[in-house]
């Protein structure tokens, strides 16, 4: 089964989201928390996300009217934070900034191998929609996302 489909299993969909204000930045720079991301690709239990706060949808993405979908791989540690991330793929560059701070601070259960836990990559998907004039996010299952193991 495809490593997106074990990890996110409940959609979550943010409605009515903010969006940026002109002093206040997106995406301010976060560091990784440091150690404990020695990445393996076999674990035998995916890790499971326990939460991930909702973007808010960019300002100038809306004024650009910007939308689609921004893929991030996140590196969850042995702890379940997240301790790196990166573009995988992206419609709109004014959205990844919210991507990226999205999937920084998601929560997760840690991967296993033989019952220890274990530091793996992840496919985070995030949907960004200017549904109606309203903006939406949803992050979840991506059909067309790729398959890290």
């Amino acid at each position: 089964m495809r490593a997106t489909m074990l990890l996110i299993a409940v959609v979550l969909t943010c409605v009515g989201l903010m969006s940026c204000s002109d002093d206040e930045s997106c995406a301010p720079v976060v560091p990784d928390p440091p150690g404990r991301c020695s990445i393996v690709t076999n674990p035998d239990e995916w890790p499971v996300l326990l939460s991930i706060p909702l973007p808010r949808y960019p300002r100038e993405a809306i004024e650009n009217g910007d939308e689609g979908i921004v893929q991030v791989i996140a590196g969850i540690s042995t702890d379940g934070v997240v301790c790196g991330r990166r573009i995988l793929t992206s419609d709109a560059v004014t959205l990844e900034g919210a991507a990226l701070q999205s999937a920084v601070y998601s929560e997760w259960i840690p991967a296993r191998r033989a019952g220890t836990p274990v530091a793996v990559e992840v496919v985070i998907p995030l949907r960004f929609s200017l549904n109606a004039g309203s903006p939406r996010c949803v992050v979840g299952p991506i059909e067309d996302a790729p398959d890290l193991r």
